[in-house]
């Protein structure tokens, strides 16, 4: 049986584990432990990332932008 369970480091509490106790009736579990990025620390933990999104907002600033109507693209494609 496989779980994921997202949380906040708060709600890892006693309560928990033993609601993982009773879920898994086997005497071994694997339990892996991954930190979570919103999307504004995972732009900036990523240099790539961070330089596209530099280039863009200095070529919004420079009023180099593409204006695109939506509607009339979705009524040209039939959607």
């Amino acid at each position: 049986m496989t779980a994921t369970y997202s949380l906040t480091k708060a709600e890892l509490n006693a309560d928990f584990i033993e609601s993982i106790k009773k879920t898994f009736k086997t005497n071994r579990i694997t339990i892996l432990v991954e930190e979570e990025l919103d999307e504004t620390e995972m732009i900036l933990a990523d240099a790539e990332r961070l330089k596209r999104l530099d280039k863009s907002i200095a070529q919004l600033r420079a009023g180099n932008v593409v204006k695109i109507d939506l509607d009339k693209i979705l009524i040209e494609n039939g959607l």
